[in-house]
């Protein structure tokens, strides 16, 4: 066994999860999954958690759906999730991922270096990026 058969894991959406919370600060992890329903289940149930139990700022770069699509199933599949104001607290940010990466550029600091840096300030424990 190579050592990309190692790490790879074939699991259901609980456990997918799990592995994405339990994962230690600057884990990468590519998922691949079946269909837009999938994700939509993997990413409201991961979103959900790490703002509300690891209080940290959450990246999303939807590709497959608007961003206006992804905070209605955020807020439909979390209804204790405030979307709007944790997007106002800039704890929640979602920007297409098209426009993110062919935007305009920022003041020089790379733009995930700013979020970090932001959730240092404001006492959050940490930056996550779901694309």
């Amino acid at each position: 066994m190579n050592e990309l058969e190692d790490l790879t894991i074939n699991c259901d959406i609980n456990d997918a999860s799990y592995h994405m919370n339990e994962a230690e600060y600057g884990a990468h992890y590519i998922i691949i999954y079946p269909n837009l329903e999938t994700i939509r289940q993997l990413y409201a149930s991961y979103i959900r958690k790490q703002i509300q139990e690891n209080n940290e700022i959450i990246l999303v770069n939807p590709f497959y759906e608007t961003t206006e699509s992804t905070r209605q199933v955020l807020s439909s599949r979390n209804p204790d999730l405030d979307v709007s104001k944790h997007e106002k607290e800039e704890s929640l940010i979602i920007i297409d991922s098209l426009e993110e990466y062919f935007g305009k550029p920022s003041d020089g600091m790379p733009f995930k270096r700013s979020l970090a840096n932001h959730a240092k300030k404001i006492g959050k424990n940490g930056l996550s990026h779901f694309r």
